[in-house]
């Protein structure tokens, strides 16, 4: 049994940077100081689906894109512009996975999209809008 999690989030980490330099990108935990526009590497799963010839199985990952603005001065442009480049930069074409993962074969299986109505800072007067990307790939071993 072998475990491709971190190898996946490296990869993510890699490409995300890669696609979107200006933003702010975390892993899992953010600092209190983050800017307003972020991308946090969240949740990850892995269920093994081996055979006596290999390892292998599903790999999920959670994009979540977070922008914090003022009512009336931000919307979900900004989430919906940077998951349409994440999703792009894994997959620049139908079939296609770019993601890099050392030591793994990578195929991306499915994608869901998961919107947050913005969420109101009684305290600070603004608003946090998040969107999250659920990404499910198929792994084997190289």
């Amino acid at each position: 049994m072998k475990d491709p999690t971190y190898a996946i989030r490296t990869a993510y980490y890699t490409l995300i940077k890669a696609t979107l330099p200006t933003v702010e990108l975390y892993d899992s935990i953010v600092t209190n100081d983050a800017p307003a526009k972020r991308i946090i590497l969240g949740k990850q799963t892995y269920e093994e689906d081996g055979t006596k010839d290999g390892f292998g199985g599903v790999a999920q990952i959670d994009v979540d894109i977070v922008s914090r603005f003022k009512l009336g001065a931000g919307g979900s442009k900004w989430a919906d512009e940077t998951a349409t480049a994440i999703l792009n930069a894994i997959s620049p074409q139908k079939g296609v996975c770019a993601l890099n993962v050392n030591g793994w074969n990578v195929v991306t299986a499915s994608v869901q999209v998961i919107p947050f109505a913005p969420l109101e800072q009684p305290t600070s007067g603004e608003y946090i809008h998040r969107k999250i990307l659920r990404i499910n790939h198929l792994v084997y071993e190289n």
